[in-house]
Order: structure tokens, then C-alpha cells, then sequence
């Protein structure tokens, strides 16, 4: 564990990290912040410093976005290395750990409901999140939120979607595994499959555990997803809308998609 980035001082590794992304510590923040207790700095892996001037550039676009749905990012930053070096940014919420499988139905609901709602303050601000799954929906003391995107932000040409398992390309819309960037339709396709796993605690695609990641790209390419014959009624109806092939016919934002769920967990 390293003792410090920058003027940050690492306390602890989180057990909050996501897995296949970037190690996420717990820090205490320099006293310029003027901010109490640690942060959560999140490593992004070596950026060069042609690149690092773009990444920058979207972290600062990044930072500009308000929601009470999405942690607060408040700094960026880069080990300089010869040319490249591991870059990190730090947010509030240290504590906030991914939704897990188990949550009980309800708490899904309403996770992925705010989740949602994140998606779309992103959404109106030119965002779109592209990595929407259960980890990266985050709770914090019984507060919902979605992680940054941060893969979006940092990412650069030829990436076209990074996962840590071929599982994590149960919620990737075909058309961005031949090279479309992430949209507003498919963070709402991603939702559909997130609610899906977490509603049923399956797959809609359950052979993915099992594959190389060559054939979990193939399959999620030509395989249809495969909605659970035992989930019924309006979540089921949510879900098959939220990832009908064509986008048009999908929910017109992921607002819409909140609201429905709201109304779910209402009920």
C-alpha cells in the first residue's frame, strides 16, 4: 500500500473497490480541502502525458456535474514516471460499498431507481455513464448513489468497453462491442440489465461465467438477452423495454426509468 499520493495520505485499502477497476484507498485529504475525515481516492492506471492533458480536460467536465445522486469528485492528479505515470482522482462517500447480489428486491428498487436518476442528471449535462452495473451502484448509510464514471472519462480510442469478468458484459449493449461510444440509450439498456440480475439473481446471459472473454464478447454480440421466465408483471415489462434492440422503442430517459421504478418499490 502506498504511504501517500500527492499531498493525500493513504490510511487504509477499501474493501469497497470494484473488481477488474482501479484499487480504490482511504485518505486523509490535505487541510486546504478544509474537509473533515478521510476521502476515497481511486486509482486510474498509467496515463502518458499526452494523454493525461485530454483525460484532465473531461475529469474538470466531470467535476462540474451536481447531483445528489453521484459521490462529489474533488481532486485529480498523476504520479509523473518518465513520461507515465498512475494517475488517481479522490471523492467523498469513502465508505460507500457496491450493491451486493443478495439485496432484497426492494432495496434494489430503490438502488437502482436513484441510480437512474444519477444517470440522468449525467444525461443533461452530456454525459453518459457507460459502465452502470451493480458495482459501481454504491451505498453509503442507507444512501444510494452511482459511482463516477470514470472509465468514460479516462478511457481514450481504441477502448471500447472494459470489464473485470466476462459476467460484466451482461449489461453491455451490443452495438457498443462493435466500437459505438456509450449513450443515453444504452445506460438505460445497462439499467434493464442491472434491475434483471438483481430481481431474478440471474444472467441474461447465464452461460458468460464460463467463457473466455473472446467467446463472452461473441455471445453477448449474437446471443438475445434472456429475461427470466419467473420475473412477471410491470418489472418485467420495465425490463424487457429497457433492453429492446432498438433504442427508439426503449424508455425516451433513464428519468423514466426512475420514475417507474419508484412507483415499484411503492408498491
Amino acid at each position: 500500500m502506498p504511504p501517500s499520493f500527492a499531498d493525500y495520505r493513504i490510511t487504509a485499502q477499501s474493501d469497497g473497490a470494484a473488481p477488474g477497476r482501479g484499487q480504490v484507498w482511504l485518505a486523509r485529504p490535505p487541510a486546504r480541502l478544509g474537509l473533515d475525515g478521510d476521502v476515497a481516492l481511486v486509482g486510474l492506471g498509467p496515463i502518458d502525458d499526452a494523454d493525461w492533458a485530454v483525460v484532465t480536460g473531461r475529469l474538470a467536465e466531470l467535476a462540474s456535474v451536481r447531483s445528489p445522486h453521484l459521490p462529489a469528485l474533488l481532486e485529480a492528479g498523476r504520479e509523473r514516471q518518465d513520461g507515465r505515470g498512475p494517475g488517481w482522482v479522490t471523492r467523498d462517500h469513502p465508505q460507500a460499498r457496491p450493491l451486493g447480489p443478495d439485496a432484497p428486491p426492494e432495496a434494489a428498487l430503490a438502488a437502482v431507481a436513484s441510480a437512474a436518476r444519477a444517470a440522468h442528471d449525467l444525461h443533461e449535462a452530456g454525459w453518459a455513464h457507460g459502465d452502470i452495473r451493480g458495482g459501481t451502484i454504491l451505498l453509503d448509510a442507507g444512501q444510494a448513489l452511482l459511482d463516477l464514471p470514470l472509465a468514460t472519462a479516462t478511457d481514450l480510442p481504441p477502448t471500447v468497453a472494459r470489464v473485470g469478468a466476462p459476467e460484466e458484459l451482461d449489461g453491455v449493449e451490443p452495438d457498443r462491442l462493435w466500437g459505438a461510444g456509450p449513450t443515453r440509450a444504452s445506460d438505460v439498456y445497462a439499467l434493464g440489465a442491472v434491475l434483471h440480475r438483481h430481481l431474478t439473481r440471474g444472467l441474461l446471459h447465464p452461460d458468460l461465467p464460463g467463457d473466455p472473454v473472446v467467446t463472452a464478447v461473441q455471445r453477448v454480440l449474437v446471443e438475445r438477452p434472456r429475461v427470466d421466465t419467473e420475473l412477471h408483471g410491470p418489472a418485467a415489462d420495465l425490463v424487457r423495454a429497457c433492453l429492446d434492440p432498438d433504442p427508439a422503442r426503449r424508455p425516451p430517459s433513464a428519468l423514466a426509468v426512475a420514475e417507474r421504478l419508484e412507483e415499484l418499490a411503492a408498491a
